[in-house]
């Protein structure tokens, strides 16, 4: 039973030239990706403007925490783009080193740009607060 889910890949791999990942197996691979991309970047578009129609007629919140939520939204579909394209990146490797090497320069952008992203959502979220406080400090000083 073992033979009849691993035939197709020993064959598959059988007629790669040594040390590389078969044709067939990239193409499969980059298709699914492509398509498993767009289903995410759309899902994540919509949420995006269903933030946007909810911060518009939410008057409670202050403008800046509508500001961190975007900005959050904008970093998850940076982060997703990102992501998938190093995953087609590494799809399209032509063996198994450079493969890694390629997971290797992402995880270092990855470190990166989540300390970017990090420092910018501590900013927009100490505004936020800042100005909730202020906005709590003069609701009490006008009852």
């Amino acid at each position: 039973m073992t033979d009849q889910f691993t035939k197709p890949f020993t064959d598959l791999f059988k007629d790669a030239p040594a040390g590389q990942i078969p044709a067939q197996l990239q193409s499969f691979v980059q298709d699914g990706l492509s398509k498993t991309r767009d289903a995410a970047l759309t899902s994540l578009a919509a949420i995006k403007t269903g933030a946007e129609a909810f911060g518009q007629v939410n008057i409670v919140a202050p403008k800046e925490a509508g500001e961190f939520t975007a900005k959050l939204l904008d970093n998850t579909i940076v982060n997703t783009e990102a992501a998938f394209g190093n995953a087609q990146s590494i799809a399209q490797a032509k063996s198994p080193v450079e493969a890694i090497q390629l997971q290797a320069q992402y995880l270092q952008s990855l470190f990166a740009m989540a300390s970017e992203q990090i420092k910018e959502l501590f900013e927009l979220s100490t505004t936020a607060a800042q100005k909730s406080v202020q906005d709590f400090n003069g609701a009490v000083k006008n009852a």
